[in-house]
């Protein structure tokens, strides 16, 4: 059964889907913490340069667990979105 986790986790950690990011259409919102140890800031600037249109909000002081840490921004930035 590990060999089959590391297989899988191999597998995940090689799937790039970057290429296909034109593709997205619809309105998108990205959302990123300035401060993010596991998911560094570049990868969200990566999306948002790759999704014509896109709109790249970033929280000052958050972390990964913005959506707990930070609730109430992240709900302000989600409605300001879904009501343009």
């Amino acid at each position: 059964m590990p060999e089959t986790l590391v297989s899988a986790w191999k597998q995940t950690m090689a799937f790039d889907s970057r290429r296909r990011l034109a593709e997205i259409v619809c309105p998108t919102l990205i959302i990123a913490a300035s401060n993010d140890q596991a998911v560094p800031i570049h990868h969200a600037k990566m999306l948002h340069d790759g999704i014509a249109g896109s709109q790249l909000v970033i929280i000052d002081d958050a972390g990964h667990a913005l959506i707990w840490t930070h609730s109430d921004e992240f709900e302000r930035v989600t409605d300001d979105f879904l009501g343009a």
